[in-house]
């Protein structure tokens, strides 16, 4: 199994056009409002795709520093996500981002 792992490229559809025949791009391609995110992506090329996808063994700890909920969320969601955390074996921060707080200046 091959996996091919890059940066997402975050395009205005309505400008730069798609081509809905590379593969490559229908899984590294967003649209431009998600480019916040700055995500990187692995794709699987496998000529034997499922429908519903194919298990790729990963250690998901390893690609997490931490986990943010939204500022505005109440505290039984916070530890929802805790739970889950716990329950996969998760052993990062939960923290409720602060992104409601007035900036420093």
């Amino acid at each position: 199994m091959d996996v091919f792992v890059a940066k997402v490229k975050y395009i205005d559809y309505a400008k730069d056009g798609n081509d809905p025949w590379n593969v490559y791009k229908l899984g590294l391609w967003k649209r431009k409002s998600f480019e916040h995110e700055n995500e990187l992506r692995a794709v699987v090329m496998t000529p034997d795709v499922q429908v519903g996808g194919i298990y790729v063994p990963c250690d998901v700890s390893t690609l997490i520093d931490e986990v943010y909920v939204a500022p505005s969320v109440p505290e039984y969601f916070v530890q929802s996500v805790k739970a889950v955390c716990d329950r996969f074996d998760i052993k990062k921060n939960v923290l409720q981002s602060n992104l409601d707080a007035p900036p420093p200046y």
